[in-house]
């Protein structure tokens, strides 16, 4: 896959959507780092606005998804998480990530498996700001790529943000190292 082809993903979602979603994190790392993605991380920043607005825009979303013939599941709601494919509850740690988010949806759209996260954020900026590491803190922004602080990939080292909870570290870790972290 290609940088190009990312933005093909992500302006496919804004049409079925009609939202200004944003490709961000993994998908941008693993492509950057000539890798597949495995799912696409797309965020609709919200910031200021409540649970009841956020779940009305995935309510209309997904009545969007189902016209155009695609399935969608809300998996993550008011600061609680639960893993989308056992349905246990997510190990919270004070500074989640996913405490970050307003409600989360799971659909796939022309064959890419695409996470919905409504952030409670205003910005991009802001959104990727709380995320884990140096080399997830990246997204597309009109024709280029972007990174939190100036990130530019692939980065010289793996960094983390204060506070992660240490299983993510040692997750991130793991899977970096074939990255060359």
């Amino acid at each position: 896959m290609r940088l190009a082809d990312l933005f093909f993903v992500q302006d496919m979602i804004q049409h079925y959507t009609e939202h200004p979603f944003i490709l961000a994190g993994g998908c941008v790392r693993d492509v950057l780092h000539n890798k597949h993605p495995k799912d696409y991380d797309a965020v609709l920043c919200m910031g200021g606005k409540t649970h009841k607005e956020a779940f009305e825009v995935v309510r209309l979303i997904s009545e969007r998804l189902s016209i155009a013939g695609y399935s969608s599941r809300c998996y993550q709601a008011y600061g609680t998480g639960v893993d989308p494919d056992t349905r246990a509850p997510l190990d919270v740690h004070a500074d989640a990530f996913h405490l970050h988010l307003l409600a989360c949806m799971k659909t796939t759209i022309e064959g890419y498996d695409v996470d919905l996260l409504f952030s409670t954020d205003d910005t991009i900026v802001e959104h990727v700001a709380h995320i884990d590491c140096n080399v997830n803190m990246v997204w597309l922004d009109n024709d280029s790529v972007r990174g939190y602080s100036g990130t530019t990939l692939p980065a010289e080292s793996l960094v983390f943000r204060e506070n992660i909870n240490p299983k993510r570290i040692q997750y991130m870790t793991d899977k970096l190292r074939d990255y060359g972290y």
